[in-house]
């Protein structure tokens, strides 16, 4: 009865994935089988005549992830889908998705869910409307109209995240779908902590929802209102150690610029609008720091001598400074008073000219 027992439960943990791409660009590419939410690689093939196939045992199930690369053209595919035990088939072109119970539940909650492919084929047409637009008002109009169908296409998917999280807090695609609510900001840290707190190993041991809690610990930690976190690095002035809140005098609001050598929109950001605050403003209280994060230093300091930088910089050579902001994108600029008090954050365009110019109680 044991040895029975055994291979029964050995049975319900062997997955089989039959799946296609009907288009000639991946004739005889790789298909690679990860994890979602990390960098692991669980298998590869190769696609012939359309078709591939994995083969495999779990411990536990897991959030798959395929994907592909056209060695011809550069084309990418990829699809998504649950692991678990059972006899799985995917559509890699037309995203069907069948077979087991959770990656059923899955295509009708999410690929194939007739609402969502609506959402996306009007995000698709918005996109086309851009990328067509002939005039900066046509253009203009082109991204109010893609924002508000994104809008849309976000109160969608965190409706389907919340009710199907809730009918599966027990397995992973409980996880999943809790993912998919924080990625829309759909919660806050304290709800997630709780949730993750008190929830199925499935879910708790999910790793994107481990990052997840940990930076909205550190966006919470560093939003409006709270004071700011002290960092370490090296003064691009004298080549020393130091710390963010060396660079900081109290004397000044001080705008602090998260940013690198090789981001396009930070160095805008730096032409368009930090040089020209910084020389009109500085003599009447502002002050700001760059911190630059995920560079080299030999690329920031050419960064500094074309652009023109005159302002202070701290070169994160720690590595933690997005971490400790909960910061997944650059440029982020924030804005402290003069008790180190976030009094802005996420400042882009006019709206840092806005904040600096009421900080410092000018008309």
């Amino acid at each position: 009865m044991a040895t029975l027992w055994v291979s029964c439960k050995d049975d319900k943990n062997v997955f089989t994935i039959n799946g296609s791409i009907a288009m000639s660009e991946f004739e005889g590419c790789p298909i690679y089988l990860g994890i979602t939410g990390t960098k692991d690689t669980l298998d590869s093939t190769v696609v012939k005549n359309g078709k591939f196939q994995f083969k495999g045992t779990l411990e536990k199930q897991l959030m798959g992830h395929l994907f592909a690369v056209s060695q011809k053209s550069g084309l990418t595919c990829d699809g998504t889908l649950v692991l678990e035990g059972g006899k799985i088939f995917i559509d890699m072109v037309s995203d069907s998705l069948s077979g087991t119970p959770l990656n059923d539940l899955f295509y009708a909650t999410y690929t194939g869910n007739p609402t969502t492919v609506e959402w996306n084929n009007l995000l698709e047409e918005r996109l086309k409307d851009y990328y067509s637009a002939e005039t900066p008002d046509e253009q203009a109009a082109a991204v109010a109209a893609y924002r508000k169908a994104d809008s849309g296409y976000a109160a969608h998917m965190l409706d389907i995240s919340r009710k199907t999280f809730k009918g599966n807090s027990d397995n992973i695609l409980g996880a999943y779908a809790l993912m998919m609510i924080v990625n829309h900001d759909g919660i806050t840290y304290d709800s997630l902590d709780y949730l993750m707190s008190h929830a199925s190993p499935a879910v708790a041991d999910y790793e994107p929802l481990r990052v997840a809690r940990k930076q909205l610990f550190y966006l919470a930690n560093t939003s409006e209102g709270k004071p700011y976190t002290d960092l370490q690095g090296i003064d691009f002035a004298t080549g020393k150690p130091s710390k963010l809140s060396q660079l900081i005098d109290t004397n000044y609001v001080t705008l602090v610029d998260f940013w690198a050598s090789w981001c396009s929109p930070c160095r805008q950001e730096i032409n368009d609008n930090l040089n020209r605050l910084y020389a009109e403003y500085h003599e009447k209280g502002l002050n700001i720091i760059g911190v630059d994060v995920w560079d080299e230093v030999d690329n920031h300091k050419e960064a500094v001598q074309k652009l023109g930088i005159a302002y202070p910089q701290l070169i994160d050579t720690e590595g933690t400074a997005t971490e400790q902001y909960g910061i997944t994108g650059i440029p982020m600029i924030l804005l402290l008073d003069k008790h180190g008090i976030i009094l802005k954050r996420g400042l882009r365009g006019d709206d840092i000219e806005a904040a600096v110019v009421e900080a410092l109680g000018i008309n």
